[in-house]
């Protein structure tokens, strides 16, 4: 369908034919300047020639002239409003509709248009056939008819089923009606807040699993002292188991505690990688020699595997040796059936040094891949109480890869396998050993 400002166009060609039209006819001057004012768009010289005392058809060709070249203009400026107005709601980060008050979108902005990608989501489509869940049509539906703002959070599961990767998402969907013309429709914002509520779930489980870890130890090593008051300390084997399990649950603090420094200390860039060659089998050996009791608890099987005789590369030896540890430790833990096989590949491309950690374990829920890698993030819910720890495991592995300047991705088959990779770029400083 063509634009008015085609039609209006149209017009303004078909007045100059006619002005040319009579100037063939015989008016010569007059019919001279109305047409060339026409076609040149001279809007102060048809003003001009309407004023002046010219003949009566001449006033009248010149008043319709600027009638329509008006007309244009404000079309012209009604485009272009329509066009800044667009691109404006085009860069919020919120998703933006205004619908009438039979529920027909009029306008969506490209946020929107990207969190409810229904097929044919354009305008005049109904509401519902775009957003799929009639909790956020009936807060628009509320505004409409009490004529007032509403707004709710309200979780939506499934968003875009045709998407493997969906998962659910928790909106805060807006409404308003529209402030000169209430009766004609009403203006809703989207904002997509998943983000939001789990990391206040996160820290709220931080809060909880911290608090419950460090309160564990805390009690135990607090009751075997009052044991060994007691006169327990006579006893030296009691006392020595005592201070056996006091000692165990004493190191279990301190990892907590050294855990929350390290993430802190990455995040906060105050603690730079200290860059020097270090071998990367004797790292996941050194690893290897520190889980021995419960590699052998799990009954497990740790190997390294790597696609080159010379496995030395530049790099910060103590946050590699949390990397390995973390993505080893969490593996063994995450898998209470005996049996594990943990590998521990690595190869260099030429640009890149890439590492993967594969387990033959239960793997990790699809919902919870995204998360994985996420401050205090805890999966496995079916299992929380055996599995020990504040989920800041991974947070630091990723924050310590990045701070090599490289990347880290999980991929993992529930009941198959779960697999790291992580890509860190090969240094100049091995390539060069000068600058080392």
């Amino acid at each position: 369908m063509s634009s008015p400002l085609f039609y209006v166009s149209l017009a303004i060609a078909l007045a100059g034919l006619v002005v040319l039209f009579l100037k063939w006819r015989g008016v010569s001057q007059l019919g001279a300047r109305l047409a060339a004012a026409a076609v040149l768009g001279s809007i102060r010289q048809l003003e001009t020639m309407r004023a002046e005392k010219s003949p009566a058809w001449v006033r009248s060709i010149a008043d319709a002239f600027l009638k329509t070249f008006e007309e244009k203009d404000s079309l012209r400026r009604r485009a272009e409003d329509r066009e800044l107005f667009q691109t404006l709601l085009d860069e919020i980060s919120h998703g933006f509709l205004i619908v009438n008050r039979d529920l027909e979108i009029q306008f969506a902005n490209k946020v929107a248009e990207n969190l409810f990608p229904a097929p044919g989501a354009d305008e005049n489509r109904q509401l519902i056939d775009v957003l799929h869940n009639h909790r956020l049509v009936d807060v628009v539906r509320d505004a409409l008819q009490g004529q007032k703002r509403c707004s709710e959070e309200i979780q939506v599961e499934g968003t875009r089923p045709e998407d493997e990767d969906w998962c659910n998402r928790v909106f805060e969907i807006e409404a308003s009606p529209l402030p000169n013309h209430p009766e004609s429709g009403c203006w809703v914002m989207v904002r997509d807040i998943t983000e939001r509520v789990i990391t206040e779930q996160v820290r709220k489980d931080f809060v909880a699993n911290a608090s419950h870890e460090l309160r564990t130890p805390l009690t135990l090593i607090s009751g075997y002292i009052e044991t060994l008051e007691d006169g327990v300390i006579d006893d030296r084997e009691t006392a020595m188991h005592s201070l056996g399990i006091m000692n165990k649950h004493s190191k279990r603090i301190v990892r907590i505690i050294e855990d929350m420094l390290t993430i802190s200390k990455l995040e906060s860039g105050q603690s730079p990688v200290r860059l020097e060659p270090f071998d990367v089998a004797e790292c996941v050996t050194d690893v290897v020699e520190n889980l021995a009791s419960l590699i052998e608890e799990k009954n497990a099987k740790v190997e390294f595997d790597s696609a080159r005789s010379d496995c030395s590369m530049v790099g910060d030896r103590f946050y590699w040796d949390q990397i390995f540890m973390n993505l080893i430790e969490n593996a063994l833990k995450q898998n209470q059936r005996p049996g594990l096989k943990v590998t521990v590949s690595f190869r260099c491309d030429g640009e890149n040094h890439i590492f993967t950690v594969t387990d033959d374990g239960i793997g990790i829920p699809r919902a919870d891949l995204p998360y994985v890698f996420k401050r205090f993030y805890r999966g496995a819910k079916h299992h929380s109480q055996e599995v020990k720890g504040t989920g800041l495991g991974l947070s630091i592995v990723k924050r310590a890869v990045e701070a090599h300047g490289g990347q880290i991705h999980v991929e993992s088959t529930p009941g198959r396998a779960t697999t790291f990779t992580l890509e860190v770029p090969v240094l100049a400083a091995e390539i060069e050993p000068a600058a080392v």
